[in-house]
């Protein structure tokens, strides 16, 4: 996985779409430190909550643990760390001077506000619906509950990125 530029990696590492680094926050949650396991799940993963829930969980299929008995059940393991774990308010960097127009506000859409806010780009998000969250609707609630879709964009949305509903971008007049 091209994404994954650690010093180790581990199978299940190399499964994951994000690269998330299982072992790491395995360790923190294992010692009882939810805040760390959910710092470093969100150092690659902006929305760990939906990922909690709504993941075809690849990285258990590479699970070494395999060879003994079972997977660790990484994806459960997530969703700890997101349901358990707070933060001090993530800080974007300094204001760069750059503004960027993010096209939907989907998983794809909210993950890039994400990385660039916290670059100091200053982001808005322009979403075509009155509701957020493209791609996340289509999951049932039973599956994904809207409250985990919330949560994760309240954090991104903290981050200083603006949300403007009802705002089709369309093409040159």
């Amino acid at each position: 996985n091209s994404l994954c530029r650690c010093r180790s990696i581990h199978a299940c590492m190399e499964a994951c779409a994000v690269c998330q680094h299982v072992p790491e926050y395995s360790w923190w949650i294992a010692n009882g430190d939810c805040d760390n396991a959910l710092a470093t799940i969100l150092a690659r993963n902006p929305l760990p909550g939906c990922a909690g829930y709504a993941c075809t969980r690849l990285c258990q299929t590479r699970c070494v643990r395999n060879d003994y008995e079972e997977s660790v059940a990484i994806r459960a393991l997530k969703r700890y760390a997101e349901e358990n774990g707070s933060l001090q308010a993530l800080v974007a960097s300094k204001k760069v001077g750059r503004k960027v127009a993010v096209i939907g506000s989907g998983p794809a859409g909210w993950s890039a506000a994400f990385h660039l806010a916290l670059s100091g780009v200053e982001v808005d998000i322009h979403e075509a619906k009155d509701v957020i969250g493209g791609m996340t609707r289509l999951v049932p609630v039973f599956r994904l509950p809207w409250e985990v879709v919330q949560r994760d964009t309240d954090r991104i949305a903290a981050l200083g990125v603006n949300l403007k509903l009802n705002s089709k971008i369309t093409g040159a007049p």
